[in-house]
């Protein structure tokens, strides 16, 4: 039985949890189902299995595993879970198995060795069971009609202003190092975007003027509202427009006109008794310096060498229609090895359980953070619902001047899978903590695998799109490589933060021509059905994902 149309689009929407003892077999159902589901998560055996057992609507399991069996880890989430379907994969006809499994509700078999027609149908069995819950669900929920359709067209509408909005944002920076000599050291440079509603007064940019000169600026309509929303895109595209002109002609780039050119626009265009606060910021890398110009907004801050954060106050009022000009300073950076510029909602909001807010805690967790992500987990962790706009750029300079490892590899699929194993040895000696080496595995394989596939087999994403169509795609992979005499290179080093923790960066180096990192705003925004999802798995299993600029060297950031 093919899998159904319906049932592949009601996949997008689901999480499978894949659990088996054979790295051979958990390959296959990563290549059958990573483009199909929203998520697809990995267990080697029942207690890993059963450990990551959260939020999962379908489960595929292995019998015969160390630790637990499939029936012992299926007998644990029962007392959790009654209603997710579960397939059992076994090779054993025992009728005692079969009962147990009965038993304990297990709601479909797939005999070993399996078909991929068998796979299909017991996923079309476990879909079936899902619709017909969420049904009886929807029944018990119901709405009335006419209140439904009113806020459907709501939501649509808000959506449309939403999508243009974020059509304002420019990021020549997405998902790419911002230094690309790596032997002065580079900065992950990351952003974060999370808007309260959809008329969002915050909006930022991140352009590069040239090889080693960087504009950012984090923009914040003050107030509440379509007027503050509005005031932020005029800025946005009036700044981009600035610099768009700039690149297109070749001219002569000057930090200190572009905040004058910005300031006269938005003097025409603010309404009395309103402003907009505006964070400025052009790195030169070469020089080594920041210029800026900041109005009204929270101060930027910056770690030194000797681990102590340092404020950069803003220097100007926030812009009105009486703002005549804007001051800009000049600062050497080469003291300063992380950098944080945030909106005024991340400081404002309030903390859990506390009289206070989160102004109180930004200092340390900044200090402390590796990345964006672990910046933002340390966010969340503290703050109660969110209250603004939420909007921060997060610069950290890295030297990989530590390496504990390195490893050179033909690019070979029986290769890629050995490395798998080489990696997951090599973490587990610097780490006790078995989740970790999961995650930092998980990615490892995901990014190396894009390596091999997309860098050095020369694979495009939607031609090996069709070749999983076509079902075809393992036996082209061991044709086509035969033919391709190319290496890839990794190796781990080890940095600490400022709390003396442990963590590594991956990199993974192939000899292929790289591609355009803006094709992640498909997948990891709204375009779903889309073999490059893998990626989206790195970064979930990972503190941050970064490649160089012409994108055939990813490194990538791990705890441990």
């Amino acid at each position: 039985m093919p899998l159904q149309k319906q049932t592949r689009k009601y996949l997008e929407n689901l999480t499978l949890l894949c659990v088996d003892d054979s790295a051979v077999v958990r390959l296959i159902y990563e290549k059958l189902f990573l483009s199909l589901f929203k998520e697809v998560i990995f267990a080697k055996d029942g207690l890993e299995g059963f450990e990551l057992f959260k939020n999962v609507d379908i489960i595929l399991t292995d019998y015969n595993m160390p630790r637990l069996n499939g029936l012992e880890m299926v007998s644990h989430i029962r007392k959790i879970d009654e209603n997710v379907p579960i397939i059992l994969v076994t090779s054993f006809e025992d009728i005692d198995i079969l009962k147990d499994a009965i038993h304990i509700q297990v709601n479909s078999f797939v005999h070993k060795p399996f078909e991929t027609e068998d796979i299909w149908t017991a996923i079309n069995k476990a879909v079936a069971q899902l619709i017909g819950h969420k049904f009886l669900l929807a029944q018990q929920k119901s709405k009335i009609g006419v209140l439904e359709k009113k806020e459907q067209y709501s939501n649509y509408q808000e959506e449309l202003s939403f999508k243009k909005e974020l059509s304002m944002i420019r990021n020549d920076f997405y998902y790419r190092l911002s230094e690309q000599d790596t032997s002065k050291g580079f900065y992950f440079c990351d952003f974060y975007y999370k808007p309260f509603d959809t008329t969002s007064g915050d909006l930022y940019s991140a352009r590069q003027i040239s090889p080693e000169k960087e504009v950012y600026f984090l923009v914040d309509g003050m107030g509440k509202g379509l007027s503050a929303s509005v005031s932020a895109i005029l800025f946005t595209s009036h700044v981009n427009y600035i610099i768009d002109q700039v690149l297109k002609h070749k001219a002569a780039y000057d930090f200190d006109l572009l905040v004058e050119k910005a300031i006269a626009y938005m003097r025409n265009h603010l309404l009395d008794e309103e402003v907009l606060a505006v964070s400025l910021v052009c790195i030169d890398t070469d020089k080594e310096t920041i210029e800026y110009a900041s109005f009204g907004m929270p101060a930027i801050l910056f770690l030194d060498k000797n681990a102590e954060v340092q404020s950069i106050r803003s220097n100007n009022p926030p812009i009105s229609q009486y703002t005549k000009q804007g001051n800009v300073n000049l600062l050497d950076m080469k003291n300063m090895v992380k950098i944080l510029i945030s909106s005024d909602g991340i400081h404002e909001n309030s903390v859990k359980g506390e009289d206070k807010t989160y102004a109180e805690y930004i200092k340390e967790d900044f200090k402390n953070s590796i990345t964006r992500e672990d910046f933002h987990s340390r966010l969340e962790a503290k703050l109660d619902a969110q209250e603004d706009d939420m909007t921060f750029i997060f610069f950290h300079k890295i030297n990989c001047d530590n390496e504990l490892v390195s490893k050179s590899i033909p690019a070979r699929l029986q290769s890629v899978e050995e490395a798998g194993e080489w990696y997951e040895i090599e973490v587990n000696k610097l780490t006790g903590n078995a989740s970790n080496v999961i995650k930092a595995s998980l990615s490892f394989t995901e990014l190396l695998m894009n390596a091999y596939e997309h860098g050095s087999l020369g694979i495009s994403h939607t031609h090996k799109y069709q070749l999983m169509e076509d079902d075809n795609y393992f036996e082209y992979l061991k044709e086509h490589e035969v033919k391709v005499d190319k290496t890839i290179n990794i190796s781990i080093n080890k940095i600490k933060n400022a709390e003396n923790k442990n963590y590594i960066i991956t990199k993974i180096e192939d000899q292929g021509k790289g591609f355009d990192t803006n094709i992640f705003t498909k997948i990891f925004g709204i375009h779903k059905n889309f073999n490059g999802r893998g990626a989206l798995i790195a970064r979930n299993s990972s503190l941050g994902i970064y490649y160089n600029n012409k994108a055939n060297c990813v490194y990538f950031v791990s705890k441990l």
